[in-house]
Order: C-alpha cells, then sequence, then structure tokens
C-alpha cells in the first residue's frame, strides 16, 4: 500500500453511519488487539476551543519532557496533520503501514466502520507502537457516541466551550449539546471544563460528574488577572503565574485556563505550562501568516466561532479596509455567519468549499449582498484570489467560514504572491 492508496481506503469510507454507537469502533479496536487500553490519554471535547486547547495541553506536556501524541480533527493543508508526536506528523510511510494492518482488521470486521473511526483506529495503533507517554485525544463529533470514546479511564476529561453546531445530530439546545458531550465523562476520572460556558451548561457537567462520581474542575476566574488583550495578543496571570498564550485572541485565554485546569490535575510544573501555551499554535484559529499583504485565516463556522472572530476583528487595530473570502457549509447556521462576516466585510468574495456539504458561491452571496455592497461569488479560486488582492493595498484580507476553503486558498495565495 503506497501513500495514495491508503488516503484512498481512509477517504472512500462514510463519514457517518445510518446506525451510529461504539459497537463498531470496539470491534475494530479488538481486532487490532485493543491498541488503546495501553495509553494514557487527555480526551478533550466541546464545541469550540478544542484544537487549540489540544495543542496547548500537548506542548506543556512536551516541554516537560515526555512523548506525547496528538489527535485532532480536521486537517486544513494535509490529512497527517491530524496525528502527530512532539509536533511532528506521522510520516507517509508509518501511514502507509499503519493502515495496512487497519485495513486487514477491517476485512474481518462484521460491519465496516466509517472513515472516523479508522482514523481513530490507525492514530491509537500508531500512538501505542510508538511509546507515546501520554496521547491528547479530541473528539470528532459529541461525545457519547463519538468513535474516541472507547477509550477507558482517561487521566482528565476536558470539556471546552459548548455552542451550537451539529445540532441535527446533537440537538438544537446547548443543554442537549452539553449532554452529548459530558459523555466522554468517566467514573472516578477527573473533569476539567471551560470556565466560561453558561450556569446552564457548567451545572449540567457537575451533576454528571456527581452521578458518575467523577471529580469537577473548573478553573478559577477570581485568580485570573488579565494584562492586556492589544491586537488581540494577550497576556495574563492567573495563579500569580503570568502567561502569553501564541495564539491570538481574548477567547485564547479561557482556552489557556481549561488548559491549565487539565495540566494542574496531571501536577505538571507551572513553568512547562506557561512554556507550552506560550508556544503552541493550532492552525487558522485568527492566524496572521503576512504581513504584507495582511492576510488573516480563521477556521470559525458555527455562532460561538464566529463570535469570537467579530470580537478579534473589532479588537484588531490593524485591521484596514478588510476583505474577505469566504465559503460555508450547509449544515452550519450559516444565515447568522454570513450576515456576521458580511457585515463587518468591505468587499466579500464568496466561494464553494471543497465539500459535499458545500452552500455554493452563488447562494452565499445572494445572501451576503444584503449586508456587504462590494460582493462576487466566483466559482474559481484563482479569480476569488486574484479579486481579493486587486486594489488590497495596505488592507487586510481575511480567509474564513470553514476548514473547507482554508488549504486550496492559501496554496493559490502563494502561487500569486511571492512573498508569502
Amino acid at each position: 500500500m503506497n501513500y495514495q492508496e491508503a488516503l484512498a481506503f481512509i477517504h472512500k469510507k462514510n463519514n457517518f453511519s445510518a446506525s451510529p454507537g461504539l459497537e463498531r469502533m470496539r470491534e475494530l479496536c479488538k481486532l487490532l488487539e485493543n491498541p488503546q487500553d495501553g495509553l494514557k490519554f487527555i480526551h478533550v471535547a466541546g464545541t469550540n476551543g478544542k484544537g487549540s486547547t489540544v495543542t496547548m495541553i500537548a506542548c506543556a506536556l512536551e516541554d516537560a519532557g515526555y512523548r506525547v501524541g496528538k489527535f485532532t480533527s480536521p486537517f486544513i493543508y494535509e490529512f497527517r496533520e491530524r496525528i502527530e508526536i512532539n509536533g511532528k506528523m506521522i510520516t507517509e510511510a508509518e501511514l502507509c503501514a499503519v493502515t495496512e494492518k487497519v485495513a486487514a482488521a477491517c476485512a474481518e470486521a462484521k460491519e465496516q466502520p466509517t472513515e472516523f473511526e479508522i482514523v481513530t483506529a490507525i492514530a491509537f495503533l500508531y500512538y501505542k507502537e510508538q511509546g507515546c507517554d501520554y496521547v491528547v485525544l479530541e473528539t470528532g463529533l459529541g461525545g457519547r457516541l463519538d468513535a474516541t470514546n472507547v477509550i477507558r479511564d482517561p487521566l482528565v476529561s476536558v470539556i471546552c466551550s459548548i455552542s451550537l453546531d451539529h445540532t441535527q445530530i446533537l440537538g438544537s439546545t446547548e443543554e442537549a449539546i452539553a449532554f452529548e458531550k459530558a459523555g466522554i465523562i468517566k467514573k472516578d476520572c477527573p473533569c476539567a471544563v471551560y470556565p466560561a460556558n453558561s450556569e446552564q451548561v457548567t451545572n449540567i457537567f457537575k451533576d454528571i460528574c456527581r452521578q458518575r462520581h467523577a471529580f469537577f474542575h473548573k478553573p478559577d476566574i477570581s485568580k485570573l488577572n488579565i494584562k492586556s488583550t492589544l491586537n488581540n495578543k494577550c497576556t495574563f496571570e492567573y495563579k500569580g503565574v503570568k502567561y502569553s498564550p501564541a495564539m491570538l485572541g481574548k477567547y485564547q485565554i479561557y482556552n489557556a485556563l481549561t488548559a491549565i485546569c487539565a495540566l494542574e490535575i496531571l501536577n505538571i510544573d507551572s513553568q512547562f505550562i506557561a512554556n507550552g501555551i506560550g508556544r503552541a499554535r493550532a492552525l487558522g484559529r485568527y492566524e496572521i501568516i503576512s504581513q504584507k499583504p495582511r492576510i488573516i485565516l480563521d477556521v470559525g463556522h458555527n455562532p460561538g466561532g464566529i463570535e469570537s472572530l467579530k470580537k478579534s476583528l473589532k479588537n484588531d487595530k490593524k485591521i484596514k479596509n478588510l476583505t474577505v473570502i469566504f465559503g460555508v457549509l450547509k449544515d452550519k447556521n450559516y444565515p447568522f455567519a454570513i450576515r456576521e462576516v458580511a457585515s463587518a466585510a468591505n468587499k466579500i468574495i464568496c466561494i464553494t468549499p471543497d465539500s459535499p456539504r458545500a452552500m455554493s458561491a452563488a447562494e452565499t452571496a445572494q445572501i451576503a449582498e444584503l449586508f456587504c455592497s462590494d460582493c462576487y461569488a466566483c466559482d474559481d479560486i484563482r479569480d476569488a484570489v486574484q479579486r481579493a488582492l486587486s486594489g488590497l493595498g495596505e488592507g487586510t484580507l481575511l480567509i474564513c467560514g470553514s476548514f473547507f476553503i482554508i488549504g486550496k486558498t492559501v496554496k493559490e495565495l502563494k502561487n500569486q504572491c511571492t512573498n508569502l
């Protein structure tokens, strides 16, 4: 099996099954001799902030001297981003070797696993073979029935910010979604929760921890002292320790507090935590990839993510003449996302994400033009980038709306901008 064959095997499977549950994943893991049972997990669920929080925890553990696996989804540029050890992606050769073993197990399975179940199994087997000390494991969708939830007795369960997303699967209220995310809370295991969720959502986590004799932990906001949020570069003190997250945006302070809470449970020294948070970078989280021209990437796509993006834009005093390349999926709250982004833009260029769930550029532009007079629909990514760069001058270019537009757009930007 070569690399392209490995990817073809993974991607030919369905993302979702008509019968949600953990039975397929349990069978697949059993056929692989349950590699997950030999690993120590920090299990992370939530609507927003999972990728950032996972990265902060992983970097702090690496700085403390451990060999750390990091599992995230989806990817932006390359599939292998999803499976890393100490900041290095799984190699093509390693992915091929592990995928062959998982494919052989799938051939013996009574019911064929989904794509996400296969990727999760690949990660489990890889981390076991590579002798990871810890694995920071991000859920794919929800928590209770998520494929990652076959693990037993995580060292810490971590639950991040809760917002409305995947409502057709997880429920139409934040409380219903919180219940699904709380499925990762295990009996007698500690749980660290995001400090800025609503009281109703937080109480759900408290109640489930009580029911399962789990240990509820939440950062103590009274011990937080925010020093600066100028241009979204934040510095703060927490329990007398100074932190300066590498990732931009005030909301990253609360992701950092969630990571700190989890790491304190693991008894990691505060200096390692501060160092890890100070260098942790997750792709596409208000990420500035160029200053001349000024280009920002943001993968926020649900109401919570879009609201955080708008706050970051408002707090960014360097923004002038904002041009936006934007694409969105039909199964998201696209009216809200389009309205909020378009109303902040001087010019918006709508494109079609690379996904079967995509809203077309024309459909997106039809709504966007109600909020931004300078609006275009582009079916060709080259044309979209040309329009964006034309007349940009000292302005800012923002690429946002979906994970599925960033990779191809940045690739075309590099073709047209020699200094990127």
